[in-house]
């Protein structure tokens, strides 16, 4: 179970977009593209967890029509950028509450 979780999960992020991915019964993994009102603050300040219900677990960053995979946890710190689609982690509820699913 661990190998395939992993391996779905590698071969979904490196995708161009994340499509949700159902990791067990309503806890949803997905791309996220955080709102205008994020950007420039950090990750500590957004404080995603409590606003939105949901756990940054990678950030994707985006140069023109590639993007490119952080493949660390981004720390309390990180800035969030415009071009930033962040790969997220939260219940059925808070990510049809954030507009992706």
């Amino acid at each position: 179970l661990k190998m395939d979780t992993a391996g779905g999960f590698a071969r979904a992020a490196s995708a161009s977009t994340l499509e949700p991915v159902e990791l067990a019964r309503g806890l949803f993994l997905t791309e996220w593209n955080p709102p205008s009102s994020l950007w420039g603050r950090t990750l500590k300040d957004c404080r995603p967890p409590a606003t939105y219900g949901l756990y940054v677990v990678l950030v994707k960053k985006k140069t023109g029509a590639d993007a490119t995979l952080l493949p660390i946890l981004p720390g309390p710190d990180y800035v969030v950028a415009e071009n930033d689609a962040l790969i997220v982690c939260g219940s059925e509820a808070d990510i049809k509450q954030a507009g992706k699913l």
